[in-house]
């Protein structure tokens, strides 16, 4: 699940105010992402059409660990970052501020945090989704298993704990059909954005 999170030295205590502080200082505010058409990247180009365009510098860089080195010294002043058990704890101690979390609905991990919807960002969701595949042509019968073995462990009430307490929430029943409809929903709903935003992806 991402999230908008900025340097502590950004004055900014809410999505709103950011918007604000980013529209007052239009190309003077730079923000990382795990690289071109990366996750982090597609979901700020949403962040800046639904906030009604905003001029922000994007730093691609490879993977999210230096952006997340850059966004703890000040290097860059936003990060539109993963929710990890690692990110929490950087914000609970002042060194990066949590603005929203891009989800459905508030995370167990953070529930004191608004979702980006609840900030006036109305359907902004960003989810970075896990899941079992398989190669095409795997027999129905083996794919069956594979479900049978995940549903069971996902069922397991320490392991949804230790996901929630990491910042994952547990998509629970999730079968083949479900997940293969999802995907096909995700795509559906980022395609015409990337296209529009012209991002072409790293080879």
């Amino acid at each position: 699940m991402t999230s908008i999170t900025v340097n502590p030295s950004v004055p900014a205590k809410t999505v709103q105010e950011l918007i604000q502080y980013i529209k007052a200082n239009p190309g003077k505010l730079s923000y990382g992402s795990g690289g071109t058409g990366a996750i982090t990247h597609i979901t700020v180009e949403m962040f800046k059409q639904m906030a009604g365009g905003l001029d922000i510098v994007h730093i691609p860089y490879k993977g999210m660990a230096p952006a997340m080195n850059d966004l703890l010294s000040g290097q860059i002043a936003v990060g539109f970052v993963n929710i990890t058990a690692q990110v929490v704890a950087l914000h609970r101690s002042g060194k990066i501020r949590i603005l929203a979390v891009n989800a459905p609905a508030r995370l167990e991990a953070v529930p004191d945090i608004p979702t980006a919807a609840e900030a006036g960002l109305p359907h902004f969701v960003s989810q970075t989704f896990f899941g079992v595949f398989a190669a095409a042509g795997t027999p129905k019968a083996a794919l069956d298993k594979v479900n049978q073995v995940t549903q069971a462990r996902w069922s397991d009430s320490e392991f949804q704990q230790r996901l929630t307490e990491s910042g994952f929430e547990p998509m629970l029943g999730l079968g083949p059909e479900q997940a293969a409809r999802y995907l096909n929903e995700e795509i559906a709903r980022w395609a015409p954005l990337v296209r529009a935003s012209g991002i072409q992806t790293q080879q």
